[in-house]
Order: structure tokens, then sequence, then C-alpha cells
């Protein structure tokens, strides 16, 4: 068994994350060795379970100086595609974002 294998993680997943982590399970070990699971997943299968963009009152720039998307606790780097997402709302996000979800 591969060190990459997630069964434990798969087995009560939703259907969509079960297959995210097939594919990451499939990828090449330089890609794996770079890329947490997390991030894999998080860029490839929760959108349907996130908020839009519109919900959420995202804006590309913050107005409120000491927060934005940069310094919030949702927002990840998907390097696969080498842009920002957050694990709350669909679609990419800008490091200078900002949504009324905001966590620092």
């Amino acid at each position: 068994m591969s060190k990459f294998k997630y069964e434990k993680a798969k087995k009560n997943a939703p259907p969509g994350t079960k297959e995210s982590i097939d594919r990451f399970d499939q990828m090449s070990d330089e890609y794996k060795e770079k890329t947490p699971l997390l991030y894999h997943v998080l860029g490839e299968s929760t959108p349907a379970y996130k908020m839009s963009q519109d919900d959420s009152d995202y804006v590309k720039t913050s107005k409120v100086p000491s927060q934005n998307c940069e310094n919030c606790i949702f927002t990840y780097h998907q390097p696969k595609r080498d842009v920002y997402i957050c694990s709350q709302i669909r679609g990419k996000i800008r490091l200078s974002g900002w949504c009324r979800l905001w966590k620092g």
C-alpha cells in the first residue's frame, strides 16, 4: 500500500470527495509530495457545498484595512492551478479580497 493511500479519509466522505481522493492517489509522487490532500480536495470537489461569492458579499479589494483574504483562516493556495481559494466560498479569490465570513 502506497504512503499516499487515504482509505480512512474516503470511508465516510461524500461521493465527489471520494472521487477526488482517488484522483489524488493516481497523481505523480512529485505532485503528492508538493500538494497536501486537503488542498487537492478543496480545489476539486467542494464547490457544491460552498457559498456563492455574491451571497458572501465577496469583494476583490477589502475596505476593512486589517481584514482581507490574505490573513483569513479560510484562504488556501491551490498549487495545482496556482490560485487562491476559500474553504467557505466558491471560485478563485484574491488575497486583497474580503467577504462577510472573514475570520482571522
